[in-house]
């Protein structure tokens, strides 16, 4: 509903596998997710990218879960141009706002 009362609607779900498990409880996390969200409608990307990729760990043994530059640059690419400005309303460690500065993005 949130999603909904902010002006976004859910397009995609992306999974990332990892090797090595984030937590472990009742099942290992072996995957990282995340909701693609749109604003009115927008275009679909020229390219669709896959919706289960691959993990590449960023190497900060502190936070197992952190994104990797590389991984979120194609989500970037694909889903905005060059000058647009690019919401991680997480915004964690900072990654998306490094990928989103290398693809030209704000």
């Amino acid at each position: 509903m949130a999603w909904t009362e902010a002006g976004f609607r859910p397009v995609g779900h992306i999974v990332w596998h990892n090797a090595y498990a984030s937590s472990t409880r009742f099942l290992e996390a072996r995957h990282e997710q995340a909701y693609v969200l749109a604003e009115g409608r927008p275009p679909k990307p020229v390219r669709p990218l896959e919706g289960v990729r691959a993990w590449e760990y960023s190497g900060n043994w502190t936070r197992p879960t952190e994104k990797a530059v590389s991984i979120l640059r194609p989500l970037i690419e694909s889903f905005s141009e060059p000058g647009d400005l690019v919401l991680d309303p997480f915004s964690g460690s900072g990654s998306t706002a490094v990928a989103a500065a290398l693809s030209g993005r704000r």
